[in-house]
């Protein structure tokens, strides 16, 4: 099984690949780097950069690492054109991938903190002020989780997301805070609308790994938590994308599926209060959750309702 305390020097295998550096900042060694993973979304991307430039804080830089190797496309040259002095933009000579992509964002941010922003996602015009104060009120934590609202997602299908998330929370006892957050799904939330880490954080604790897949930030974020101090923001820092996002994709649902279903059988076996709450309230919650949503509804891995939990952004783990 997976350990959620051992993560190797996920580093290695692109600390010394080649990249082009086509712009550099010249804002050096601030207090946050605002780190954007980008990949053929140029017009998405407009709108994330936007809103990391016109940031109401003033000591930071923005990194930004492509991972489409082709020149003088759309992204490059959008990016060159612009008139910043905060500006850094790194292109891969080899397309590595999302995971690897994120970790390149770690090796070339110089910045105390690395503030990770998606390339179809946005920050809040003062984001980094709440980082700063998260900062000053938790006393210097190495991970601020960031808060998010969202955009893409139908009012329908949020009113259907809060009753089946109200519905799990009714069915496990208060004195079951783990249990409560982790059948609700990830409760670290996705790494970018302002999730931010410390980068000596981020060298030491080996990066993402690419052990899980689509459920890497899920283990990251309870690797981190073995050993560093996290925080979360308690206002919102970044706006989140749901339409245009490839978690959207069919094929991409099914992978979470089975992938945050290893990081469940990680946390049941690791902790004696999931084990209670599998072992005894199961049933129960299978019988109301049947009663609430219908026959086609089923705590299962079968393909057929991943479709149906996966439009309302929930996880049928089935453990």
């Amino acid at each position: 099984m997976i350990s959620i305390t051992d993560n190797k020097d996920n580093f290695r295998l692109i600390r010394d690949l080649p990249v082009l550096v086509l712009r550099e900042s010249e804002v050096k060694n601030p207090k946050f780097t605002i780190a954007i993973p980008a990949y053929k979304r140029v017009d998405l991307l407009k709108e994330a950069l936007d809103s990391a430039l016109k940031q109401t804080y003033d000591d930071y830089n923005i990194l930004i690492v492509d991972d489409w190797s082709e020149r003088n496309d759309e992204t490059e040259k959008y990016l060159m054109s612009l008139e910043s002095n905060r500006i850094t933009y790194i292109k891969t000579q080899e397309n590595l991938g999302l995971i690897k992509n994120f970790n390149r964002l770690f090796i070339y941010s110089d910045g105390q903190y690395v503030v990770m922003l998606h390339d179809d996602d946005m920050l809040t015009l003062n984001c980094l002020n709440i980082l700063e104060g998260t900062i000053l009120r938790e006393n210097q934590p190495d991970v601020i989780l960031s808060k998010r609202s969202v955009i893409g997602i139908e009012a329908e299908e949020e009113k259907k997301l809060k009753g089946l998330r109200k519905l799990i929370k009714s069915v496990i006892p208060i004195g079951f805070p783990l249990a409560s957050n982790m059948f609700s799904g990830n409760f670290f939330g996705p790494p970018t609308c302002g999730f931010a880490i410390k980068r000596s954080a981020a060298m030491e604790s080996g990066g993402f790994s690419e052990e899980l897949g689509m459920a890497t930030d899920w283990l990251y974020c309870l690797r981190l938590q073995q050993k560093y101090r996290l925080a979360r923001a308690r206002e919102i820092t970044g706006i989140y994308r749901w339409s245009n996002n490839v978690s959207a994709q069919e094929k991409t649902k099914i992978e979470y599926v089975y992938d945050e279903q290893e990081i469940i059988k990680i946390l049941v076996a690791n902790d004696r209060i999931c084990s209670f709450w599998r072992k005894f309230l199961k049933k129960d919650f299978d019988k109301k959750l049947n009663a609430k949503y219908g026959d086609e509804i089923k705590y299962s891995r079968l393909y057929h309702i991943v479709k149906k939990y996966y439009d309302l952004r929930v996880r049928p783990y089935g453990v």
